[in-house]
């Protein structure tokens, strides 16, 4: 009997330290792998549009360890706050959206969509900003100047109102028209606000103005232009006009400036002809139109032109806009438009005096 119960105490003796050594076994483990969930690593990514990124690695991490209170590499993953990392990091106007996650190696990905701009916008009073496609003003940068359109006199008002909002709006039609445009994102280098929803455009290469008046219709408008340049400057130089006016439906006015050098309007044919030839367009219109020129008070029809698509004019004093130097503005003075004859009203389409033979010289 006494040997029973010995054996009975033994085991029962061993069995609680079996199960001691088993619950400390465990407590071990589970602390030794708490310890192991720590961030290892932090991986960001930059995506943007292009191949160029305006958003800096070393400013992404910077503001995340700010905002967390110093390093967060060998921190507990639960100390680490995404949520709040995401927000902090979307507070910056260049960043539309961020994503925080840790993978199973406990590895921070950071992940960071960047805004695009698509144009630079000078306000009345001087100051400068970029804008994305959805009317967000984004500050310039210190380390990156953007290559976009240059967009003038807007105002300058912090709070826009409902007219103000209609130009932010036609701003934004313009520079993604304009940028959608292999062509056109080369020749256009400014584009001036005028008035009331109504613009002028300030070409790369040509020494005249383009006047598009409201930023509706502009796939017919420049498509004129495209013709003008294709099938006129070939024939009448780049340097005849002072202005071209594509406001109105089937035709381009062409205001007269004067005398100009031959030397210089071959040599302006010859730079549109190698932007055309780099931008590699190919002509298509769908309406035929005329090309007018406005002089003395009257219209006269000076050439005919068939279905095609155009390009543009050469400037002698270009405003440049590269990657290294931000672009300035250039102010210009605006020739007022001569009334047409029997024009009574401005802004209708003016009455064109057709030739009496099909074949007249242009």
């Amino acid at each position: 009997m006494k040997l029973s119960r010995t054996i009975k105490k033994i085991l029962f003796i061993s069995a609680w330290v079996i199960i001691g050594s088993g619950i400390t076994v465990l407590l071990v483990a589970a602390n030794s792998r708490k310890q192991k969930h720590v961030c290892k690593d932090l991986a960001v990514t930059i995506k943007g549009v292009g191949e160029n990124f305006y958003i800096d690695k070393h400013d992404i991490i910077g503001g995340l360890r700010y905002e967390a209170g110093g390093k967060l590499v060998g921190r507990p993953v639960e100390e680490i706050d995404l949520s709040k990392l995401e927000r902090q990091l979307e507070k910056s106007s260049w960043i539309r959206d961020a994503e925080l996650y840790f993978d199973s190696r406990n590895v921070l990905h950071v992940i960071v969509f960047e805004r695009e701009p698509i144009a630079r916008v000078f306000t009345t009073a001087g100051r400068s900003f970029y804008i994305d496609s959805s009317g967000t003003r984004l500050p310039l940068l210190d380390k990156v100047s953007v290559r976009v359109p240059v967009i003038t006199n807007f105002t300058n008002a912090r709070k826009l109102s409902s007219a103000d909002s209609l130009v932010l709006n036609d701003m934004k039609h313009l520079a993604t028209f304009v940028n959608g445009h292999e062509f056109w994102s080369a020749q256009v280098a400014q584009i001036d606000i005028i008035g009331a929803r109504s613009y002028e455009i300030i070409p790369t290469v040509g020494n005249h103005m383009i006047r598009i008046g409201d930023a509706d219709n502009l796939e017919q408008k420049f498509s004129r232009l495209m013709v003008y340049y294709k099938q006129v400057v070939p024939k009448v130089g780049l340097e005849k006009y002072a202005a071209l006016d594509a406001r109105f439906d089937g035709q381009v006015l062409g205001i007269h400036k004067g005398q100009t050098s031959k030397v210089d309007s071959i040599q302006l044919q010859k730079n549109i002809k190698e932007l055309m030839e780099r931008s590699q367009l190919q002509s298509e219109a769908n309406q035929p139109m005329e090309l007018t020129t406005e002089k003395a008070g009257t219209v006269t029809p000076v050439v005919a032109l068939p279905p095609a698509s155009v390009k543009q004019a050469p400037n002698p004093n270009p405003v440049k806009a590269t990657p290294k130097t931000d672009p300035v503005p250039v102010k210009t003075t605006q020739s007022k438009p001569v009334k047409a004859v029997g024009e009574k009203n401005p802004g209708k389409k003016p009455k064109a005096v057709m030739p009496k033979k099909a074949s007249a010289a242009p």
